[in-house]
């Protein structure tokens, strides 16, 4: 019985002729070829000119699914739990982390700071703080208000009364998580001491740290962005302000609700050189690991114009996306990197066959075999070649043909 024969090369008989042909298209026509891709990538490349507006400022945004199941249970609260900044604002019913600025005091001997001495520089500090100004938003507009009056920053300021000394007074009456079974101060102090009672009032008889936290409106677009450059001008101005009130007792840290967010900005801002270096070193080494010492199988142009290709591409495709206005997130400036590295170079290796070298990357061997026919064949250009102890007489003649056609008479290896 006959043996049945099946065509197996019906997807890559088409594929081999339809390379054969561009190879002979850029060989006749090279000008176009190397035109229009550098026009085309310069025209797409003004989408860069809408960088800046392009790039979201928000974690949330950048890190969070568009539809995560989090954003969409937050949603439900805000529809049935609504909130008044302005009116009845509650920290309990915030469904954000909310804008605030908020400052931790410890005394330098590390001490307890429920003393006069260090009430009387906390009040200085709160004062400090209500007077910052920020295009022409003072914080009495922009706090966060409860039954008309400003939330508190620490329930024992309000307790003292602008008076420093009568916080030694309160003392001995004050307990701890729970004062007067109504104020909650287990936000606000920390590093207690305890003395002997029932929960959650037990005395509280030193504490090393105490929290202001100032709260601000944002159930409102308007309200959200006045309270921004409010904090803003704090960040910029807290420094210089507590260097100026020549604290003695206390030791102040400050934190808002932007600080992360202006982190993360100067952290980005920070890599970019760093990330412009290892470009250039991987677009070198890419370069350099295609180069050989002997003149005719060193790719080194190979590789260049790879990497040039693999560039364009990259300029081409994020002009493109910010011309559609899609936002640009910094985890994609990692892309070059997944994009430099894939122009693969056919070359023979004496003794060890054909190999494919890539841009970034070592060589790989074929197998042993004599020299290829010929270096390479650009019509070819990413094909592999069989090694000349596997080809029939005619197919020799038929790769030395094509090989003839690239490159003068005499270059060819036989």
């Amino acid at each position: 019985m006959a043996i049945r024969s099946y065509r197996t090369d019906c997807l890559q008989e088409p594929l081999s002729r339809a390379v054969r042909a561009l190879g002979a298209s850029v060989g006749t026509h090279p000008w176009p070829y190397l035109l229009v891709p550098l026009v085309v990538s310069a025209a797409l490349s003004i989408g860069f000119i809408f960088l800046p507006s392009r790039q979201p400022n928000d974690l949330e945004e950048q890190f969070t699914p568009i539809e995560g199941p989090a954003k969409m249970e937050r949603s439900f609260v805000q529809n049935y739990f609504h909130t008044d900044d302005a009116h009845h604002f509650s920290p309990e019913r915030l469904s954000t982390e909310g804008a605030y600025a908020t400052l931790i005091a410890v005394t330098t001997r590390h001490d307890s700071v429920l003393t006069k001495a260090a009430f009387a520089e906390l009040m200085k500090i709160d004062r400090a703080v209500r007077g910052i100004q920020a295009a022409g938003l003072s914080f009495d507009r922009l706090c966060a208000r409860n039954n008309g009056y400003c939330l508190s920053p620490n329930p024992l300021l309000s307790l003292v009364h602008d008076n420093p000394a009568y916080i030694e007074v309160l003392l001995p009456n004050l307990t701890f998580p729970v004062f007067r079974d109504r104020v909650f101060l287990g936000f606000f102090v920390g590093g207690v001491t305890l003395g002997r009672g029932d929960e959650p009032a037990r005395p509280l008889l030193a504490a090393q740290a105490v929290r202001l936290i100032y709260f601000l409106q944002e159930d409102n677009t308007t309200k959200r962005e006045a309270s921004t450059v409010w904090l803003e001008a704090f960040l910029e101005r807290i420094p210089l302000m507590l260097g100026a009130l020549n604290l003695t007792v206390l030791e102040v840290a400050y934190f808002t609700s932007l600080s992360r967010q202006n982190e993360f900005e100067n952290l980005a801002k920070g890599v970019i050189p760093l990330v412009s270096i290892a470009y250039l070193l991987t677009i070198v080494f890419s370069i350099i690991s295609c180069t050989r010492l002997d003149c005719v199988r060193t790719k080194l142009w190979v590789a260049f114009f790879g990497v040039f290709s693999a560039g364009l591409s990259v300029i081409s495709s994020f002009g493109l996306l910010l011309l559609y206005g899609v936002p640009f997130v910094i985890t994609a400036a990692n892309s070059p990197f997944l994009i430099l590295g894939h122009t693969n170079v056919r070359q023979d290796l004496p003794g060890q066959g054909l190999a494919t070298c890539s841009s970034g990357s070592t060589c790989s061997s074929f197998g042993p075999s004599t020299v290829a026919p010929c270096q390479v064949i650009p019509p070819l250009a990413g094909l592999a070649l069989p090694s000349q102890s596997l080809l029939t007489w005619p197919q020799k003649e038929l790769v030395l043909m094509i090989c003839s056609s690239w490159y003068p008479v005499g270059s060819i290896q036989k």
